[in-house]
């Protein structure tokens, strides 16, 4: 027999198709069996009969293999077999769409199983495990989210990349000032001072990093005229460092670290962080030895309660555990068995044995490994020979929610309570309460979407203190560094009575803020009941790093040229722009007379005075002989006398006073 389907030559017994899976039909050849035997050919010629030749042959004899191909069946396998041969892969399966069916819903239960781990662990370990069993799932899941922040920031501090990442930000700092306040400030120096150029002063900042290069700009503006900036110029490769004040002077300060024990000291400092662990290879240590330490906290209790915070109920698990001296010494011994043959330290170890040879700190055959092995086996041997009554040390109470959370937790000694915290959640909305000592913090509010809504008091010894208002709080991409939100912090009368001996003021900090990948606002602002008196608008955006000049040599002076360096500064440069900027005339001649003065009282000065040259004798100079009070008069002593005098006789900048 042939499939129907694909074509392919069947056993005579066979119901399914070996290559397809097609069920067979045995009709067709029942039906072609009776063709051959009603064929009345070999009935009516009786030649073949008379002929000795019919009789020896073999044809007839053979008759039943030809049955075993049967004529009829020939169309159909030229119809359902060479077509599919032509039209459609040869040898289809029709058991692959089946078992491509099974692996998709497999491939679905498992990344529900992946998204639901935790909470399919935590059933399971909660309906069959033990209390201290599910305690220490739980208390580990918690661990590790603190455990993977520190490796995150350990490794930013430890493993710095050699190479500066390219990119430039620019950023414009405003000063608003309401008009009461400057109305106030004009009071105080006089009604005919000018002081509204305060609501012009910008504070300008860009920053570029190029080729291993950092330069930063920090510039003084008002009313959009520069008065004064500053430089800083970074290079990474020489590890030198440049400022400079290039509105008063093209020439740059060079820093540069010591070629001494300053060097060295640097030089081992970044080799023995690069000898230290990696950020996951913190983590590991971290987790294990957490876990140790964990794992030997047993006999816990465990009932279920419903807590309250603020009006808010939500049904919890309670697991009290309480630590022990036996169990402070078990976790000890444990702890030190795992890190006396942990690879990790030893690797560690020694690199910096490595390190501390070449820089001759350790003698050449010295080991610090072994040093360290036989360091742990000591205090083994001491915690082993330890003598001590088993006593309490403290009770530890998580409540933990349905996803198997710990939301709050408590931490007594004896009956003394150290901390606790709670937060309730109901729905969107949520109540918060953190307690240290006499120290209580209280919130309540909605977080929906990861956005917040809410307002945080902060107490000490019941004496209300600080309020904070948090208004449209998304804490859902801090992680990418992005943030945005509002928040009002609030001093009560009780501590503005404290700071300003007054609780009558109505003043609070406001800060609003939004960031994206690209840009950033903030507004920091003193206010009082909704208006802002005194304000800082700041507003940044990345721009595109462009190449930095380090400076000429020429213009460059060292560390010990500082008071050449400065010597070039044209201070009248900041009266002139000052005055450009259309700054009170009066206020911009005091400054210059200070400059003028400051100038006159560097280059006159005398450092050849000695000890034996004071004005008075040591005998004159006493207590007994200081003139009276009515008598006394101040004597200025100074090179330049005479140019003081000119000011005084031309009644200048002095007359504001």
């Amino acid at each position: 027999m042939f499939c129907k389907n694909c074509g392919a030559q069947l056993a005579d017994e066979a119901k399914f198709c070996g290559s397809c899976g097609n069920v067979v039909e045995a009709a067709p050849v029942v039906e072609a069996t009776p063709v051959v035997d009603e064929a009345p050919v070999v009935d009516e010629a009786p030649v073949v009969e008379a002929a000795p030749v019919v009789e020896a042959a073999p044809v007839v004899d053979e008759a039943p293999v030809v049955e075993a191909v049967p004529v009829v069946n020939a169309a159909t396998y030229n119809t359902n077999f060479a077509q599919p041969d032509f039209n459609q892969p040869a040898k289809k399966k029709k058991w692959l769409p089946i078992i491509i069916t099974i692996g998709a819903v497999l491939a679905i239960l498992g990344a529900i199983v992946a998204i639901f781990f935790d909470q399919v662990s935590g059933f399971v370990i909660k309906t069959f495990g033990s209390d201290d069993q599910y305690f220490k799932y739980v208390e580990m899941k918690e661990f590790k989210k603190t455990t993977n922040d520190v490796a995150e920031v350990y490794g930013k501090f430890t493993n710095p990349s050699n190479k500066t990442e390219e990119g430039a930000a620019e950023a414009t700092t405003k000063l608003n000032i309401d008009k009461e306040i400057l109305d106030s400030l004009n009071m105080l120096v006089g009604e005919d001072v000018d002081i509204s150029f305060l609501n012009n002063i910008e504070l300008k900042f860009n920053t570029n990093a190029k080729d291993n290069a950092i330069k930063s700009d920090l510039a003084l503006e008002i009313s959009g005229k520069k008065i004064v900036d500053f430089t800083t110029l970074a290079d990474m490769n020489k590890q030198e460092l440049f400022v400079a004040l290039l509105s008063l002077s093209d020439n740059y300060l060079k820093i540069t670290p010591d070629d001494t024990s300053n060097s060295l000291s640097a030089a081992m400092s970044k080799d023995v962080m690069e000898a230290l662990p990696s950020d996951d290879e913190l983590e590991d240590l971290l987790n294990k030895y957490l876990k140790i330490a964990i794992d030997n906290m047993d006999r816990v209790e465990k009932s279920t309660k419903t807590i309250e915070v603020d009006g808010i109920s939500q049904k919890v698990t309670v697991l009290e555990f309480t630590l022990d001296s036996q169990t402070v010494m078990n976790i000890s011994k444990d702890v030190l068995k795992e890190a006396k043959t942990d690879s990790t330290i030893k690797k560690t170890l020694g690199k910096v044995e490595k390190i501390a040879k070449e820089q001759g700190v350790i003698a050449e055959d010295e080991n610090l490994y072994t040093s360290y092995k036989e360091g742990i086996d000591e205090l083994l041997n001491d915690l082993n020979k330890e003598e001590f009554e088993n006593e309490e040390i403290l009770t530890i109470t998580d409540y933990v929610n349905s996803s198997h959370e710990i939301i709050g937790r408590s931490i007594k000694m004896g009956d003394y309570d150290l901390l606790s915290y709670i937060t309730a959640k109901d729905g969107d909305k949520f109540a918060t309460k953190i307690k240290c000592q006499n120290i209580i913090v209280k919130g309540s509010g909605t977080e929906k979407n990861d956005v917040v809504n809410g307002e945080y008091t902060l107490s000490m010894d019941e004496e209300e203190y600080l309020t904070l208002k948090v208004t449209d709080y998304n804490k859902g991409d801090i992680d990418d560094g992005i943030v945005s939100g509002k928040f009002l912090l609030t001093p009560s009368s009780a501590l503005l009575n404290q700071m300003v001996g007054s609780s009558l003021m109505d003043i609070g900090i406001e800060m609003e803020i939004k960031t994206t990948e690209d840009n950033g606002m903030l507004n920091l602002n003193i206010v009082s009941k909704g208006k802002t008196l005194v304000g800082l608008e700041t507003n940044a955006k990345k721009t595109k790093a462009t190449k930095i000049e380090l400076p000429d040599s020429s213009k460059v002076y060292t560390a010990d040229q500082i008071i050449e360096w400065a010597s070039e500064f044209d201070l009248t440069k900041i009266t002139t722009a000052l005055r450009d900027a259309g700054v009170d005339s009066d206020l911009v001649d005091m400054l210059d007379y200070y400059f003028i003065y400051m100038a006159d009282s560097s280059s006159g000065y005398d450092d050849s005075w000695q000890e034996g040259d004071s004005v008075y004798d040591d005998d004159e100079w006493s207590e007994d002989n200081w003139p009276d009070d009515d008598d006394y008069e101040y004597d200025f002593y100074v090179d330049d006398q005479a140019s003081l005098n000119d000011a005084d006789e031309n009644e200048g900048p002095l007359d504001i006073f």
